[in-house]
This record gives C-alpha cells, structure tokens and sequence, in this order.
C-alpha cells in the first residue's frame, strides 16, 4: 500500500467512526435497548458492541457534538479528542469561542484535540482573572487567550 492510499484510506475509516458516533446517537434516542429488550442502553451498548459502557457513553458525546457542530461548521477531520473537548464546554459562549479557534485555524484538521483543549482552559483562565485596565502596573498578556499577569518587581 502507498503512502497515498493509506492516507486516503484512513480518512475513510476516520469518517466512518464520525457516521458510527451519530448513528449511536440515532439508537439510542430511538429506544433500540428496549426494541430488543435490554433493560438499560448500558446493557445494551456492553452485549451487542463488546466494548465498556462508559465507552458507549463518550462515543454517544461525541455523536451529539458532531450533530450539534454539523449545524454551525464543517466537520471533516474531527477526532474524538476534539468532540470531547467541545463536550466539555459550560456555555455557548465557550462553544462559540472554539468553533472560531476551529475555523481560524482552517478546520478539525489543522487543529489538535489537544490544542481545543488548552483553548478552553485559556479561556476559563481569562474569565476567572479578567483583566482591569490600569489596575496592573507592568501588564503582560498573552495573545492567544488575553490572560495577563503582574510581572515580578
């Protein structure tokens, strides 16, 4: 196999497991547990799938954010890590701020799980300890979050 298949091959397979997220979702608000007479989706997802129920219930988050995402962005090239970021987000306002961290960095692609991550802790940082102007004589601040400090005398 060449590089190039590979590469496109896994694209394929990674857009497959994106499908399979949404299509859980699909399942499981749809009642397939009980359909086929499980008593709880945990049941369910641990008998038909192989896999841990908490397995299940990160894959059923990451369907609801690649539904939720589909609506606002493109979603091509999103990996679980980014999804569970997205996940963690206590406001629209948080959600908002990381699809523009997304798109400014021209897509899930060219962005990292992890990078979503630190986005998102930057700024809670930013919200927790805003900045007052003048209150902090020699201001330093980072251009990425906004998040200043008081440097050392």
């Amino acid at each position: 196999m060449s590089r190039g298949e590979a590469r496109a091959a896994t694209a394929r397979l990674r857009q497959r497991l994106v499908e399979d997220w949404v299509e859980l979702v699909r399942l499981y608000e749809g009642g397939a547990h009980l359909a086929l007479g499980y008593a709880s989706w945990a049941d369910y997802y641990t008998a038909e799938f192989g896999e841990a129920r908490s397995e299940g219930y990160k894959k059923l988050r990451c369907g609801r954010v690649v539904s939720r995402l589909s609506l606002r962005t493109e979603t091509e090239g999103i990996k679980r890590a980014h999804a569970l970021a997205f996940d963690a987000c206590e406001s629209e306002e948080e959600w908002n701020h990381l699809i523009e961290v997304v798109e400014r960095a021209g897509g899930f692609s060219e962005v990292s799980g992890a990078d979503v991550e630190r986005e998102l802790s930057a700024l809670r940082r930013a919200e927790e300890f805003p900045v007052v102007p003048n209150e902090l004589p020699t201001n330093r601040r980072c251009p990425k979050c906004a998040y200043a400090w008081r440097e050392a005398s």
